[in-house]
């Protein structure tokens, strides 16, 4: 058994759960609400209020925090893609971090790893999306689950999390599509190209939660990607959006200001299709905790 957990600007997100061959199986979940303020960009600024959330998490009977997987969401990740060499472990480390040298110096120490996004045996290579992190962002991390006396075997970050959980469903092969993950004060949308990620934007929403101009600013961003999109990639048209993070009344008013860009509203509960659960889990929805799930997929 396995455990995720993500820090969002506005709640710690935590899945229990195990991969199989049909997907993930989930064994307990929690979301537990932050005071505004207490973690902006996906860091941690309250830390006693963050500690205390983990702490309760570490207490619940329910979560056991074992193996925890720990999902950063921040801008601050840099990200990069690139089309590299099929070889071995040490090269392809080496080719990973020429990727970043531009902007590593004595005050950017960088870690680096890569999410595999697509393999081209025929020509030996494969394109894949590099990240790096300043290593005193990631010790800050560290440094605040080792203080809630939680253990952590290992972190991911949140694309690469969507681009493991997309490919494993079946229903969204050869599409192009938007998966957008709404928080209260943010949004971040996922363009994939034939089930090929291709990029993300995060945009800060500044209107008041699920108001109309809330809604209206949703709108207002993923038309913006469309334009972009377009004006890069005229032979491919974008099919459908994914509402992520909104229940049923939530995403059917958000609805409404897109149904004018072109684009049809699909029903996120496609994210479904490879979660099991314990019997008493029946409300839990996959949408809700696309990075957890993502989390817990081998990369592809």
């Amino acid at each position: 058994m396995k455990t995720s957990l993500c820090l969002l600007n506005d709640r710690i997100i935590a899945v229990c759960g195990r991969e199989q061959k049909s997907g993930v199986f989930v064994t307990a979940y929690r979301s537990l609400e932050l005071s505004e303020g207490s973690i902006i960009n996906g860091v941690a600024t309250d830390f006693s209020e963050v500690e205390a959330s983990l702490k309760k998490l570490k207490d619940d009977a329910y979560m056991k925090l074992k193996n925890v997987t720990l999902i950063l969401d921040s801008s601050l990740i840099f990200m990069r893609q690139a089309v590299i060499p099929i070889t071995g472990k040490r090269k392809t480390s080496l080719i990973i971090s020429n990727e970043f040298s531009d902007i590593e110096t004595g005050e950017k120490n960088l870690l680096k790893d890569f999410s595999i996004l697509n393999k081209n045996m025929r020509e030996k290579n494969a394109s894949v999306l590099c990240y790096a992190a300043e290593k005193e962002l990631i010790g800050s991390y560290i440094g605040l689950f080792k203080k809630a006396e939680i253990s952590l075997s290992k972190i991911d970050i949140s694309t690469s999390c969507i681009i493991k959980y997309v490919k494993r469903i079946q229903a969204l092969r050869g599409k192009t599509y938007v998966v957008s993950v709404i928080g209260e004060n943010a949004a971040v949308l996922y363009l994939f190209v034939k089930n090929q990620y291709f990029y993300s934007t995060r945009a800060r929403l500044l209107s008041e939660p699920f108001s109309d101009d809330f809604y209206q600013e949703i709108s207002a961003k993923l038309s913006s990607m469309l334009q972009f999109f377009k004006s890069q990639h005229s032979g491919f048209d974008i099919s459908d959006v994914y509402l992520c993070g909104l229940d049923d009344s939530q995403a059917a008013k958000c609805a409404f200001y897109i149904n004018d860009l072109g684009i049809a509203v699909s029903s996120s509960a496609i994210f479904d299709g490879i979660i099991s659960r314990r019997k008493n889990l029946n409300t839990f929805s996959g949408s809700d905790y696309l990075y957890n799930i993502g989390s817990f997929l081998k990369d592809r």
